[in-house]
């Protein structure tokens, strides 16, 4: 670019730039490495403004900020390199990259409260697009607390803050919901696709896993709540519809595995139903936090697991209880998570016929 005009140059950094968020997003969303690692690109990580006005130089310029950290957040968390760290180092990339989200959400509110974030009919597009980053990075931000291991003494499975940047998620995301409902159908696909699509089941699944972890109630209704917010999108879009009846499916499961606990726990003669769904969770990747072991298999695992005095080899998945290692419970979360968004490309008619495929 050294003998471009200044537009020229600058028009092709813009593409560059765009292209690189593209990449990252994508790198995460399907668990694959970059095809632009950061260490091989030179140019200038601000691109000029040229003559993009404010706020949308300000947002671009945001994004690539983000992308960076979706770079970071797979190869420091959940690549199999990453994976195969000690947890403590995982830990501290997870505080670093936390921080840096967060600080990128503060700065996104100031800018939204300087230039104002007020929903205008007639120019609606502002508002979905601030909207849905702010949707985005609490997804984000959620991936990046699930990689922080739990303390010994917390009783669930993920830390209180992976679950509560879900339910802020989810809660943006309902308020751009309710916007959406005025606006056109075009912006309505650009934010089913660019937002409920490009991180889809991060704040879903976190808070379907909490469900099924504490019988949260009040967590269940958001499930819900969810499900029936994206109803209306279905029409629009094949994927969405997919997205729809695999979200409405999990939440069936979750209110039968509340119900067959409650039963158990008011009747403690019959069994607990909740065992087989508590399996099936466990082979996705997406088992309670004190799943259902059985006590044969569970042993075979151990001693294949473990020296020949009793303690847990080096890299072992198990502890000497039997239970998953730290590690591989966020490897198998991460693959399950990967394995539900793999299954919005597959055919899903035959499960479900009210889904077309005739867009």
């Amino acid at each position: 670019m050294r003998y471009d005009s200044p537009d020229s140059r600058e028009s092709k950094l813009h593409l560059f730039w765009s292209i690189y968020i593209l990449d990252k997003a994508l790198s995460l969303r399907l668990g694959r490495t970059s095809a632009m690692p950061d260490h091989d690109i030179s140019l200038p990580h601000k691109p000029s403004t040229g003559h993009v006005p404010d706020p949308w130089i300000s947002i671009f310029l945001r994004w690539i900020d983000v992308a960076k950290i979706q770079g970071e957040v797979y190869d420091r968390l959940f690549s199999p390199a990453a994976l195969s760290e000690p947890a403590r180092e995982r830990a501290s990339h997870a505080g670093r990259l936390a921080s840096k989200m967060q600080q990128i959400i503060a700065e996104s509110s100031k800018a939204c409260f300087l230039t104002g974030f007020e929903f205008d009919e007639k120019s609606p597009f502002l508002y979905i697009i601030r909207k849905s980053d702010e949707v985005n990075n609490l997804a984000i931000l959620t991936l990046i607390y699930r990689a922080t291991p739990t303390s010994e003494t917390w009783p669930f499975a993920f830390v209180a803050e992976c679950v509560d940047s879900a339910r802020a998620a989810m809660d943006s995301h309902h308020e751009c919901m309710a916007r959406l409902k005025l606006v056109s159908d075009t912006l309505k696909c650009s934010y089913a696709h660019w937002t409920v699509l490009q991180t889809p089941f991060v704040p879903f699944i976190v808070i379907f896993c909490h469900v099924i972890d504490a019988s949260d109630f009040g967590d269940l209704r958001r499930l819900e709540d969810f499900v029936r917010s994206i109803e209306c999108l279905c029409p629009l879009s094949q994927a969405v519809a997919k997205l729809h009846y695999l979200c409405q499916t999990l939440v069936l499961l979750a209110q039968l595995y509340i119900k067959a606990k409650v039963q158990g726990q008011e009747d403690q003669t019959l069994p607990f139903a909740g065992q087989e769904v508590g399996r099936y969770l466990a082979s996705i990747g997406l088992a309670p936090h004190s799943p259902y072991k059985d006590c044969n298999s569970q042993q075979q695992m151990v001693d294949a697991e473990t020296s020949t005095m009793g303690l847990p080899r080096e890299g072992s998945d198990y502890d000497d209880s039997g239970a998953m290692s730290e590690r591989m419970q966020l490897d198998t979360w991460f693959s399950g998570n990967l394995s539900l968004m793999a299954l919005l490309e597959d055919d899903l008619v035959q499960l479900d016929p009210e889904i077309r495929t005739s867009w």
